[in-house]
């Protein structure tokens, strides 16, 4: 099969994700109407301790259907994390799980729900896109393991651009580069189509213009709004058509170094992109019409390098020591099953690279 034919084979797509109700204000105004909808009277709040303090005003309203606070609230969701608000949530007698974060948050949320069966209601604060998908992470022992199931996606989402308003404008940067990446890994992933590379498309570009507008304003909302309209359609990229070896990439990073995750999609992002198109050119085209640019990898690069956003892996916590162990379970030499089709020669390039 040559590329052309490749390109027109069949795909299987089933369309679902939760309700999503997007608009500024609307995480203050339909909050108390949405748990109604759900018939939850007994919610167990899922955020670290600064949000829940920043989101005060916004619970009020719903402070009575509060029951417990999971505040333990950490990247990568560690094993321990997972059980401990698991419990909290059984002794609690909870009927439905409260997010308000980032990624970390939802996540937690998630592992919780994997073992309840708890619908999630997600007031995503970052452009995390992870309230959009059926995918779960857990780390155990250094090991990110991850998984896909219907009983973790969230049941509603308050896409609220207000939210992030504060977000401090490095994390707005890392995080919006988190969602760049699910939609540029979304064209080269094995369960793509036509639905899922135009919602790649369109988030890239909404992310892009977001990304070259926001530093001259952190808090210009119509940039905030394009991001966040931006890491909707992400989202949905990566629950419909899955991840591809970018997304592996920092999981196995991320879980045997506890690299920041979104820092970690920013430095890896290039070199991965350029793994990507080497293995598959004829995919570059779809990410490079949304970036205007016949070298997608080299534009990202350009772009993260102009709007403030580039990362090393050096400056978020992975030792130059540590490269050559990166490399080999990068390349399947250790517990996980690696990076398809990425050799230890590989691996390094790319590690040295974003190092």
């Amino acid at each position: 099969m040559n590329a052309a034919e490749a390109e027109r084979a069949g795909y299987t797509l089933t369309l679902r994700g939760p309700r999503v109700i997007y608009g500024d204000g609307v995480a203050q105004a339909e909050l108390a109407a949405e748990l109604g909808r759900l018939g939850a009277r007994r919610a167990l709040l899922v955020a670290s301790p600064r949000e829940r303090q920043a989101r005060g005003g916004l619970l009020q309203p719903v402070t009575s259907r509060i029951i417990g606070h999971v505040a333990e609230v950490r990247r990568h969701v560690p094993a321990g994390s997972a059980r401990a608000a698991t419990a909290l949530a059984r002794e609690a007698e909870a009927d439905c799980l409260l997010s308000v974060g980032g990624g970390s948050a939802t996540g937690t949320a998630k592992a919780v729900a994997l073992e309840t069966g708890l619908p999630i209601v997600a007031l995503p604060t970052t452009y995390a896109g992870s309230e959009m998908t059926p995918v779960y992470g857990i780390t155990d022992d250094g090991v990110k393991r991850t998984g896909r199931s219907d009983k973790v996606l969230p049941r509603t989402v308050l896409l609220d651009p207000a939210l992030s308003a504060g977000l401090p404008l490095p994390i707005t940067r890392a995080s919006a580069v988190n969602a760049l990446a699910h939609c540029a890994g979304g064209v080269f992933a094995v369960g793509r189509s036509p639905v899922t590379d135009l919602l790649a498309v369109g988030g890239a570009r909404l992310i892009t213009c977001g990304l070259q507008r926001i530093g001259a304003d952190p808090a210009d909302p119509a940039a905030r709004a394009d991001l966040a309209q931006g890491a909707h359609l992400a989202g949905t990229v990566l629950a419909h058509a899955g991840a591809s070896a970018h997304h592996t990439i920092c999981h196995i990073l991320g879980g045997a170094f506890d690299l920041p995750h979104v820092q970690a999609h920013a430095a890896v992002l290039p070199p991965a992109l350029a793994f990507l198109q080497e293995s598959c050119p004829q995919r570059a085209a779809v990410l490079g019409e949304a970036l205007g640019a016949a070298d997608p990898a080299a534009a990202v690069g350009t772009l993260l390098a102009q709007a403030g956003a580039a990362v090393r892996l050096r400056d978020i916590g992975l030792a130059e020591a540590d490269l050559g162990q990166a490399a080999i379970l990068l390349s399947g030499g250790g517990t996980g099953p690696g990076v398809p089709g990425m050799d230890a020669a590989r691996a390094s390039r790319l590690l040295r690279e974003a190092w």
